[in-house]
């Protein structure tokens, strides 16, 4: 899951001039389709939509007119106009029977490369909130570890996630696993004859 998204209204039939005026301006035209609904028209700040890793299938909270409502990124589509070249955002607004937010269990399998040099997998983190498609959305996470060297760690940025389906907010960045060495205490006498 994606932050959330503020939508300045557009209407329905701007003309292609006005929105290549504000696109060149910085504003991202979008259509939010609507199931047996209403579609609703806007822009989008492009600084605010590119600082995102867009895909399609990415679920947005966004913000229309004082609303919040879910949205999945559908298709991006390139349209042009007198020789200007703009996209246009196109997303599906989720109902909310078909969103859910769920704490999910994180299972490692394998042995890990760091282990088999004497390392230990120390696993910081068992559980991850996820926030998508219920449909979509994981009984646990399996993470193969078999690769994880010493030294080397696994974040909530890795893993791998059914499309529409996405990390919580302030579930990003966070340490699942981590190889490292054992600590042991080592006496002063022991770090002098270590020299």
């Amino acid at each position: 899951m994606k932050d959330s998204l503020t939508v300045v209204p557009r209407l329905k039939n701007m003309g292609h001039k006005e929105i290549v005026e504000k696109y060149q301006a910085g504003l991202i035209p979008v259509v939010f389709r609507v199931e047996g609904g209403k579609d609703l028209f806007g822009f989008l700040l492009s600084r605010e939509l590119y600082q995102q890793n867009l895909m399609t299938g990415l679920i947005f909270d966004v913000e229309y007119n004082g609303e919040v409502f879910h949205a999945q990124l559908r298709n991006i589509e390139p349209k042009s106009s007198d020789g200007t070249r703009w996209k246009e955002f196109q997303f599906d607004i989720l109902k909310d029977s078909d969103f859910s937010e769920k704490r999910v269990p994180i299972i490692t399998s394998g042995t890990a490369l760091g282990e088999m040099k004497g390392a230990h997998v120390y696993q910081a983190r068992n559980i991850v909130v996820l926030r998508g498609l219920r449909s979509q959305m994981p009984d646990y996470i399996k993470v193969d570890i078999t690769n994880l060297d010493v030294n080397q760690k696994f974040f909530t940025d890795d893993l791998k996630l059914s499309q529409g389906v996405g990390l919580a907010s302030k579930q990003e960045g966070r340490l699942i696993l981590e190889c490292k060495y054992k600590y042991r205490d080592v006496s002063l006498i022991d770090a002098f004859y270590a020299v």
